[in-house]
């Protein structure tokens, strides 16, 4: 997946790992696997600086249950030097949570950006956890006809 993914001329690509811990980040992500997931996202990195195509900058994006905690504070210094860490605010993920913050806004990611789970799904949101579009796959279609 990767090859087809930078093969695909990228501009960026952002990596979804709450926390740095096994316990926090399968507490997180239900059924994802926390060493196959870091493995998958340094692997991308180093095929990312090592081969011949276009270079795509590579981001992790990390939701942490607290602003300051001591997982807030390991994820931070795993990272750094490695990858560029973006810290994720909580959000109502596309209206399935009670958020007070909730404001029903368009997504204003739409027309930009494409997201795509670890099976090679895509969806029109990156909030639609179930990618529940009926899009082909990045195995089915090249990106650039999604």
């Amino acid at each position: 997946m990767a090859r087809k993914l930078l093969s695909a001329g990228l501009d960026w690509i952002q990596f979804s790992f709450d926390g740095i811990t096994k316990h926090f980040y399968e507490r997180q992500r239900i059924g994802a696997n926390f060493e196959q997931t870091l493995i998958n996202i340094m692997s991308f990195q180093l095929l990312n600086i090592a081969s011949f195509y276009k270079r795509c900058e590579v981001r992790v994006a990390s939701t942490l249950a607290e602003s300051y905690n001591i997982e807030s504070v390991l994820t931070t210094r795993f990272w750094d030097g490695k990858i560029p860490l973006v810290p994720v605010t909580k959000h109502d993920w596309g209206g399935r949570i009670d958020s007070p913050q909730q404001t029903n806004k368009p997504c204003r990611h739409l027309w930009k950006q494409i997201a795509f789970s670890s099976t090679g799904k895509v969806g029109y949101c990156c909030v639609d956890g179930n990618f529940s579009a009926s899009l082909p796959t990045i195995y089915d279609k090249d990106i650039q006809y999604i």
